[in-house]
């Protein structure tokens, strides 16, 4: 049976990042995540399948650059802000992940698989603080975020998503509605 949500209308977006060891112009690399288009797949029928959500408003970003992600929240911000719908919008991402930290409080932050010539070392982009601030122009969207694979302290190894997608599960069927 499909189970509903308490919103008019459910999006998701899913970014995975793996081919971290095949930028140029960082070091050291860190590892690959193969198994990480898996996960997305998973995440994917899961969210059609056993959520209901339709197909169409799942967007994927498979090894995005920078303008890739910040076109998916520019489209999020723009839409959201044009109706009076309650929109719950779900992001997952699959990669590695550091903690930043900006104006004393610190942010989850996605590591793109680009490297930023000025660090020499993976593109940050501040995922986490970008949602906030479409969600603080907003009244009517709902924001859930949810990090498969991330560490504060580095790399972790692939049979770690486990855990993280049991998370996922657990935090969808929670939303959910009778």
């Amino acid at each position: 049976m499909v189970e509903k949500f308490a919103y008019d209308e459910k999006k998701a977006i899913l970014i995975t990042c793996s081919n971290y060891g095949t930028v140029e112009g960082v070091e050291p690399k860190w590892p690959e995540l193969k198994d990480a288009p898996n996960q997305v797949d998973n995440y994917l029928d899961n969210f059609v399948l056993k959520f209901g959500f339709s197909r169409h408003n799942i967007h994927t970003l498979i090894n995005p650059q920078e303008d890739d992600v910040d076109a998916i929240m520019d489209d999020l911000d723009g839409i959201s802000q044009t109706t009076s719908r309650k929109i719950a919008v779900f992001y997952i991402f699959v990669g590695y992940g550091v903690r930043q930290k900006k104006d004393g409080t610190f942010h989850q932050t996605i590591l793109l698989p680009q490297a930023d010539p000025d660090t020499k070392f993976y593109k940050m982009y501040p995922l986490e603080l970008k949602i906030a601030q479409i969600a603080l122009r907003q009244s009517n969207t709902y924001h859930f975020v949810l990090f498969d694979k991330y560490n504060d302290e580095g790399p972790l190894h692939d049979s770690n998503s486990i855990l993280a997608s049991k998370s996922v599960e657990s935090t969808l069927s929670a939303l959910s509605v009778a």
